[in-house]
């Protein structure tokens, strides 16, 4: 099982490693007994300034999650063993832990909030918030959602069209499947830095899954790319959060968030929050 925090920029690097070794099996239907190992990548950030250096950090790590049973109440009881995260924590820290989870409730879905005071289809902060997403407090939360797929697409098209009535929002485009999603949003950005003064721009959200047909997560990503620019300056902003499962299962890959991810996985704690301050640490 490995942690892994590093910084570019010649700063530091740490990792501690830990193995578990694979014991699962895959009974369809039910997955009681079956342990699921994944890769994550809680937070991978760039930033840069016109043609200046290129800061980047990251925070990945291992961990297992074994299906201890499953409940009267549709629940799944599971152990989570291996790294984990949170906002307050310098680095990824080791979890074992019993938890459950209630499946059935469990849908896909996401929540776009903007604000733009002076109305003029330029937002000056938003967020951007997946259901369900990683909670170090509830750390199996994300890895399961319930597998009959129809019930996910209510919620899920409300959202999608929330946010093509958003006058801030100059492309939506969406695809949902039986286990898959994806979702591509661009909202159009104004701001006021204490540097270099007003800028526009955009911040272009990506979001990628699949699951296999236990509604067991097989990959999720999220990720945004913001741009802000004037006469002088030019800034771009990234940020991604990723988990793919490596073992255990019938692992199903969505090519989408291969694609989007390259190599980075082979974030934004207690909800994915991610916006003009999801970089404040090179930002300010």
């Amino acid at each position: 099982m490995r942690f892994k925090r590093c910084r570019i920029m010649g700063i530091f690097v740490v990792t501690a490693l830990f193995t578990f070794l694979p014991v699962s099996t895959v009974a369809a239907g039910d997955i009681t007994g079956n342990t699921y190992f994944f890769s994550a990548t809680w937070s991978d950030q760039s930033y840069i300034v016109d043609d200046g250096p290129l800061h980047k950090s990251s925070l990945t790590g291992d961990f297992q999650l074994t299906v201890l049973n499953i409940t009267a109440s549709d629940a799944y009881e599971y152990r989570y063993l291996g790294a984990n995260y949170h906002s307050r924590a310098y680095d990824p820290y080791f979890e074992n832990r019993t938890d459950s989870v209630y499946f059935q409730d469990n849908k896909v879905s996401f929540d776009l909030s903007t604000e733009d005071e002076d109305s003029d289809n330029k937002s000056e902060s938003f967020s951007f918030e997946m259901t369900p997403h990683f909670e170090h407090h509830h750390p199996g939360h994300l890895f399961f959602v319930n597998p009959v797929w129809s019930t996910h697409t209510t919620e899920w098209n409300s959202a999608v069209q929330e946010a093509e009535n958003n006058p801030t929002v100059s492309e939506v485009s969406d695809s949902i499947g039986d286990g898959t999603f994806s979702l591509q949003i661009v909202v159009n950005t104004e701001s006021s830095h204490e540097l270099y003064g007003a800028m526009n721009g955009t911040a272009k959200i990506a979001f990628d899954a699949s699951y296999d047909d236990n509604g067991i997560l097989s990959e999720w990503q999220v990720s945004q790319t913001q741009e802000s620019q004037n006469e002088n300056h030019t800034l771009r902003m990234t940020f991604t959060q990723h988990f793919a499962r490596f073992s255990g299962g019938d692992v199903v890959l969505d090519s989408g968030v291969t694609t989007l991810l390259g190599v980075g996985g082979a974030a934004a704690v207690g909800g994915l929050i991610i916006g003009a301050l999801a970089m404040k640490k090179y930002y300010s």
